[in-house]
């Protein structure tokens, strides 16, 4: 279950923990002692199901500059998984929210048109200033490792997936898995009246 918009639109948030490589962007979601972990109650704490949510962690390391299929993208990204409190999109979950088709085959092109292949009908697509945090890194080389992104408006390509160092800043759309007998009771899950949800 995705949330309807972006966490706390207004902060920030930086990947890697004290720059440390291997940490993943998903540790801001995982990490107990964290501001989002905090943010949530005991009680919204027990609608989410961590114990078999898997989220595909798999390194992204598909060329950048070259035409990727989002088959290529979707095997690298499954092809790590683990069982998380929570997570982020991932980059093909972000490729594959767009009916663009285009978005599917060139998405991590860096052409001038490439960026509104992704960001043209694409429900996951940040419409401010921020970056949009993804689940995947780039391996850039043996030692060193990137944070995927999609870049925010004010970008000079908006909407096209990159990778930058491991202390880029943006918004997360944070990703939660609910218990089976969590029960929606009301609403209709826009932003103006939101799911209300029961156990």
């Amino acid at each position: 279950m995705y949330t309807g918009s972006n966490y706390n639109n207004k902060k920030t948030y930086t990947p890697f923990k004290s720059g440390n490589t291997s940490d993943y962007a998903y540790y801001i979601i995982n990490n107990s002692n964290g501001s989002y972990y905090k943010s949530i109650g005991s009680t919204w704490k027990g609608y989410i199901d961590s114990t078999t949510a898997e989220y595909n962690i798999g390194n992204v390391n598909a060329y950048q500059g070259s035409d990727e299929y989002l088959s290529t993208v979707y095997n690298q990204a499954k092809s790590s998984k683990s069982s998380l409190f929570g997570g982020i999109p991932s980059v093909d979950e972000y490729m594959k929210a767009s009916s663009n088709s285009n978005c599917r085959n060139k998405a991590l092109s860096v052409s001038n048109s490439s960026p509104y292949y992704c960001k043209n009908n694409n429900w996951m697509y940040v419409t401010d200033s921020n970056n949009l945090l993804l689940m995947n890194i780039y391996v850039y080389n043996e030692s060193t490792k990137r944070i995927r992104y999609v870049r925010g408006s004010s970008d000079d390509y908006p909407g096209m997936i990159s990778y930058d160092t491991t202390n880029k800043t943006g918004v997360i759309r944070p990703t939660h898995l609910l218990k089976t007998d969590v029960k929606i009771t009301g609403g209709n899950g826009t932003s103006s009246n939101p799911f209300t949800i029961t156990r």
